[in-house]
């Protein structure tokens, strides 16, 4: 992942990547003593490309062979996860509806600004009742991570957005879909 930073003239993240499998898919956090995913798996990345010290994070849960019907019922929530931005209790409310309030993340995302020492998380973090405003030209990495301990699946989707006039730019060009191996 790094190489293909390097190869595009982008710079160390200021954040380690994010590489979690099996239960370790549940940390949103890096986790060492890697290990190789088994035949049926979960991984979960979340990476940046850094650029003159300006971010942009992607996060995506990969299935490995078989999918499962809670795997599949977590990364297709009612109105889809990419029309649910415009407001942060909307994240609350599409999760309730699918009956993954058990699963959710409060917080549904964060700003990413120019800051040093260089990290891709800052201030503040998105959740429902935030009174935070967010502003033309700000750009803020939004993730949707369900963590179903009671099945034992994870499912995040993130991407990084520039706020324009009236909505969110997406700054990436890979889709939010599912993806298989």
């Amino acid at each position: 992942m790094q190489g293909a930073v390097f190869r595009c003239r982008g710079d160390y993240a200021g954040n380690e990547f994010i590489i979690g499998s099996d239960q370790r898919a549940f940390l949103c956090r890096y986790a060492s003593d890697l290990r190789h995913p088994k035949k049926q798996d979960q991984i979960t990345l979340e990476w940046s490309y850094a650029y003159a010290r300006y971010h942009a994070a992607m996060m995506q849960t990969l299935i490995v062979e078989t999918l499962t019907r809670s795997t599949v019922s977590c990364s297709r929530s009612p109105g889809g996860l990419r029309s649910r931005y415009k407001a942060r209790a909307a994240h609350a409310r599409a999760f309730g509806k699918a009956g993954l309030v058990h699963a959710r993340l409060d917080a549904c995302g964060y700003a990413m600004d120019a800051t040093y020492n260089p990290i891709w998380v800052d201030f503040s973090m998105f959740y429902k009742g935030n009174a935070t405003l967010m502003h033309e030209r700000q750009v803020f990495f939004l993730h949707m991570i369900l963590m179903d301990s009671d099945s034992g699946h994870a499912m995040c989707l993130g991407h990084s957005v520039e706020v324009i006039a009236s909505e969110a730019k997406r700054l990436s060009r890979h889709p939010l879909d599912l993806f298989e191996l």
